[in-house]
């Protein structure tokens, strides 16, 4: 059957009927926000409508490049905008089998968009040649990792167990989530510096702390492994109960760090994959333990 597909999709002459009627249409329970978004006129589009368009348009586009701080009222005149200007554009009923889940869109795209511009910011560093403290390298650095974005997308289908209130708590940078990340980072620090798997033009947080601090690799080791242990501490602190979130939420980030701990206690399993990742892989896929 694999080969089969294969060869249908490689097929020059195969095309998807695109027929709207036999398109499956999605029927999905309204978003958290609810009733929040304004009712649209059913009338085609005329030139008023088009220019209305034309105007939303343009203010979120003035409000995605302003400035904002972290006080979180400054982004709800950008919220409102959006959701106005998809209302109008009456997706739900042009495009009936798309989840109608705008503002949960926005939060996941505003989370790539940091994850970018840290990307960003290291890559300036190597074009300008520039040497960053230790400390801004860290700052930048734990975004870049991706685990704060993993542990809430990880949210993706858990059912009633995740609210408004997970999200919310989630982005305030809770401690479980700041710890898995620094296990994430600093252990993939550590194995790149050893394994040398970074560019010779490219920053490292072993470099920098080695520089600023003048100290030796292994010193350097030392020190980004206690703050492996503290991290550790720090999650399961937060299993102590009473929890500050059901447990199932918290499980994402221990997770994720057990899956660090798996492929870099020994060395870099992950680019070397050894008995650790074999086993792992073994034992979840293929052998699994009954429960």
């Amino acid at each position: 059957m694999a080969s089969q597909v294969s060869q249908i999709l490689a097929s020059p002459h195969t095309s998807i009927p695109c027929n709207m009627e036999n398109r499956p249409k999605a029927d999905f329970h309204p978003g958290i926000w609810g009733d929040i978004f304004l009712n649209c006129p059913n009338e085609d589009i005329d030139t008023a409508t088009q220019l209305r368009y034309g105007e939303l348009k343009e203010e979120v586009r003035r409000m995605l490049v302003a400035p904002m701080g972290d006080n979180s009222t400054q982004k709800l005149p950008l919220i409102d905008a959006v959701q106005r200007w998809w209302k109008d554009l009456d997706f739900t009923k042009k495009l009936p089998f798309a989840r109608d889940r705008v503002i949960e869109g926005y939060f996941w795209i505003m989370g790539m968009i940091r994850l970018a511009q840290a990307y960003l910011l290291e890559a300036k560093w190597t074009h300008q040649n520039y040497k960053p403290t230790f400390e801004e390298f860290r700052d930048n650095a734990l975004p870049t990792s991706g685990y704060g974005m993993l542990a809430i997308t990880a949210f993706v289908g858990m059912g009633d167990v995740i609210t408004p209130e997970t999200f919310a708590w989630a982005t305030n940078d809770p401690k479980i989530i700041k710890a898995s990340t620094i296990i994430c980072r600093f252990m993939d620090d550590i194995a790149e510096h050893k394994f040398k798997h970074r560019r010779e033009d490219d920053c490292s947080a072993i470099e920098c702390y080695m520089e600023q601090y003048g100290v030796t690799a292994q010193e350097a080791y030392d020190e980004f492994n206690k703050h492996i242990e503290s991290s550790w501490k720090d999650i399961n602190e937060e299993f102590l109960k009473p929890t500050e979130m059901p447990v199932p939420v918290l499980n994402r980030s221990l997770n994720l760090a057990r899956v660090m701990d798996v492929l870099y206690r020994e060395g870099d399993g992950y680019t070397h994959v050894g008995k650790a990742a074999k086993g792992g892989i073994t034992s979840l896929l293929i052998d699994p333990i009954p429960l």
